[in-house]
């Protein structure tokens, strides 16, 4: 992922995390809908850190693989970004039975995005105050489908 930012910084434009040049909501949705009709699916991750890239055998900043669900499964609780995604191709949003729509308080959250991702994840200050103002609409648009 950061090669292919500062690829499109280069070339003067701007990809966030956040919208859809580096997410995959056609995957995303096949998720949500393959689990609603059959209890199936396929998952990845996002590795933030060494910590949690290591056992990939991964660097930070990349997604796993996409892997198939445990079986058997009552509930799918996705803790991530686009779990409320609609966008003009996908409706990530109209397969979730309950919505929780968290988008960030632009004073608290945001400092702690900018302390973690520079002291953790070694971002530096500039990119990450970029990141979120390309990025803020992408997060706010998920207040409109969240059901609280």
């Amino acid at each position: 992922m950061e090669v292919e930012i500062r690829k499109a910084q280069e070339q003067g434009r701007h990809i966030s995390y956040f919208g859809p040049k580096a997410n995959d909501f056609e995957l995303l949705e096949t998720l949500f809908r393959e689990y609603g009709s059959s209890g199936t699916g396929q998952f990845r991750q996002y590795l933030h850190t060494f910590d949690e890239a290591v056992p990939f055998n991964q660097m930070p900043g990349t997604f796993t693989p996409w892997q198939d669900l445990p079986n058997n499964t009552d509930l799918l609780f996705y803790e991530g970004l686009h779990g409320g995604v609609k966008t003009e191709e996908n409706d990530v949003a109209k397969h979730v039975d309950l919505l929780v729509g968290m988008v960030p308080i632009v004073n608290l959250e945001w400092i702690q995005k900018i302390v973690r991702d520079t002291t953790d994840r070694g971002h530096s200050r500039e990119a990450v105050m970029s990141s979120i103002a390309v990025s803020y609409t992408h997060l706010r648009a998920h207040e409109t489908e969240a059901d609280l």
